[in-house]
């Protein structure tokens, strides 16, 4: 993924522009009692809107969008873009088994209403066709964050940009978490934003590799709506006791995550491909 010329009031205005976006129809749709899943969907397409409006707007073009796709040599990372997700939330559901923080049993709802070869099939449903239809509005961030911001924060180096990048992504979901206690519940808002704060930032990082070697947007796109689709298949089919420490959104899932990136770090991984374009 090329490089842009940094511009700190062009970045300084797309970061408004996509808060200013998508908390609206938060916030505003919320007034009007639209529900939460479709108001969330909806938001989800600010980071999108406000990057079209302002290359629009200063005649950047989308060149270095990212919406081609994976370079030749590349296209593995479609794999690693939905393994990783797998992997560390698996890794931390163990974790959390071990260390007593957390009982995996399905919901009484789902026991009840489900045979096994049912929720096979629907869980192989879940895991393809689901994640592949949450890609639409996954893409309405990522062409936001890793398609625009990304590039134009590269010259900070891939780390720093990546942190960057994750502190606003996580502040940006603060209409969701104060108003409707999204993630952690009505009451643990202050909590629920700093969690969602360090996951964005622990997520941020791998998908910034994804980016930088692809030179494209769309492994990041698969890995970001595999993300939600397994965690949210996770609440939906388990019962967390423990969200902090021990839930898919918990310390344990943020601590699996950053031990991905820092191993992609240790290794060079994160590093711009000396032949990116």
């Amino acid at each position: 993924m090329n490089e842009v010329k940094r511009d700190w009031r062009g970045i300084s205005g797309y970061i408004i522009a996509a808060f200013a976006i998508t908390w609206t129809v938060l916030i505003g749709l919320r007034a009007l009692g639209v529900g939460l899943e479709v108001r969330a969907t909806l938001g989800m397409f600010g980071p999108a809107l406000a990057s079209v409006i302002v290359r629009l707007a200063g005649s950047e073009g989308f060149r270095d969008s990212g919406l081609h796709l994976p370079r030749p040599g590349t296209r593995h990372l479609f794999l690693a873009a939905y393994a990783i997700p797998f992997g560390a939330l698996a890794a931390a559901a163990i974790l959390s088994s071990v260390f007593g923080l957390q009982v995996w049993d399905m919901s009484a709802g789902v026991a009840a209403a489900w045979s096994a070869w049912k929720f096979a099939l629907a869980l192989g449903a879940v895991l393809t066709i689901v994640v592949g239809l949450t890609m639409i509005s996954a893409f309405g961030e990522e062409l936001g964050w890793r398609g625009y911001l990304l590039p134009r924060l590269l010259p900070l180096g891939p780390l720093r940009a990546s942190i960057i990048i994750g502190l606003i992504w996580g502040v940006w979901h603060a209409p969701l978490i104060v108003l409707d206690g999204r993630g952690f519940g009505k009451g643990h808002e202050l909590i629920g934003l700093l969690m969602f704060v360090m996951l964005s930032t622990s997520w941020s990082i791998y998908l910034t590799w994804l980016c930088i070697r692809s030179d494209s947007i769309w492994p990041a796109v698969l890995s970001h709506a595999t993300l939600n689709v397994v965690t949210s298949t996770i609440f939906a089919v388990f019962d967390p006791k423990d969200l902090i420490f021990g839930s898919p959104i918990g310390v344990l899932t943020v601590l699996c995550f950053l031990a991905v990136d820092a191993w992609l770090i240790a290794t060079g991984r994160l590093n711009v491909p000396s032949n990116n374009p």
